[in-house]
């Protein structure tokens, strides 16, 4: 049976010295970062030997069919013609999407660690290198990693500002390695179709993200990282059922890491997200948080490193059919 925690035991949500693995709750319960075991087979030759014998694990991800190849890749081509650029959740129902974040090869075996420290916000599915996304455990065609999204952010590095553009082509790292996170949209409709459906899917609007007052654990040029969250309203009622359908889907961030206050996670205003779109409350609301891959732009843009991530909420549509 799946243990859920109810209430944060710190007090000071302004402050960024929780670190996220060692966040606890009433009742002693602790908040557990769960891998996954299950090894695929190794990438090509890289000229970085560890990067080179590194793989992601991958959780028993069936494998793409005709039908979702097809369904992908039909979303995939309206992301390259730049005939779609806005939000993905809600859309290709049930199919496996997922963050991106490509940087410079120098910086890779550090975001690999920072991965595996914080499998919660950052679930790996895949390390890619180059822009070619080749047929395997993601997609049944090739895509192309820097036009088949609906919207990239680019970070020059520096002091330089992100910017934003329909296709990162030609901002793309010559040396890439890019990285695959698991996102939340992928349990949206298993959540519907449990009479749960999200409030943001209903209103057809990007879902609410927010920087916490959770701190990441470091990994090399990545350090003083604050978790991102997402945040969906439930009934009071409703939330051991959300929890129960989420927490099967531990490539998309699994179960909420809270539900409640939104302030014991530093968050001031819930109208006022940092990422995406503002989501309409109702009195009886109950705020439901989980952890997001946003988190690894947040890590970029704390450490002033050169990457192209994909826009929040615009993501790579992959043809792995979850349940």
């Amino acid at each position: 049976t799946h243990t859920h925690i109810h209430t944060h035991t710190h007090t000071q949500p302004s402050t960024r010295t929780q670190p996220l693995h060692t966040h606890t709750h009433t009742g002693n319960h602790r908040y557990h970062m769960a891998t996954s075991t299950h090894k695929t087979t190794a990438p090509p030759p890289s000229p970085n030997p560890h990067l080179a014998t590194l793989r992601p694990f991958l959780s028993n991800l069936p494998a793409p069919t005709p039908a979702s190849t097809s369904a992908g890749e039909a979303f995939r081509s309206k992301c390259r013609s730049n005939s779609f650029t806005g939000p993905t959740s809600g859309l290709c129902p049930s199919h496996l999407q997922a963050n991106l974040l490509s940087l410079p090869r120098e910086h890779a075996n550090d975001f690999l660690l920072f991965c595996a420290l914080n499998p919660r916000p950052l679930p790996l599915l895949d390390v890619v290198y180059g822009p070619i996304l080749h047929p395997g455990p993601l997609v049944g065609s090739p895509t192309d990693l820097s036009t088949d999204l609906p919207s990239y952010d680019v970070y020059p590095g520096g002091s330089s500002p992100p910017f934003t553009t329909p296709t990162a082509s030609p901002h793309w790292p010559p040396d890439s390695v890019t990285f695959l996170l698991g996102c939340s949209f992928t349990f949206e409709r298993s959540l519907t179709l449990a009479g749960l459906p999200p409030r943001n899917t209903l209103e057809s609007h990007n879902v609410s993200m927010y920087r916490t007052n959770l701190l990441c654990r470091p990994a090399g040029v990545f350090k003083d990282v604050n978790v991102v969250v997402s945040m969906r309203p439930y009934k009071a009622h409703e939330i051991p059922s959300v929890i129960a359908v989420t927490s099967r889907h531990p490539n998309a961030h699994g179960a909420p890491i809270h539900h409640g206050p939104a302030s014991l996670l530093g968050i001031a205003d819930v109208l006022s997200p940092d990422y995406g779109d503002p989501t309409r409350m109702e009195d009886d609301d109950v705020c439901v948080f989980w952890a997001c891959g946003v988190t690894g732009t947040e890590a970029v843009r704390e450490a002033g490193v050169a990457a192209v991530c994909h826009s929040p909420g615009t993501m790579l549509v992959t043809d792995v059919v979850e349940g």
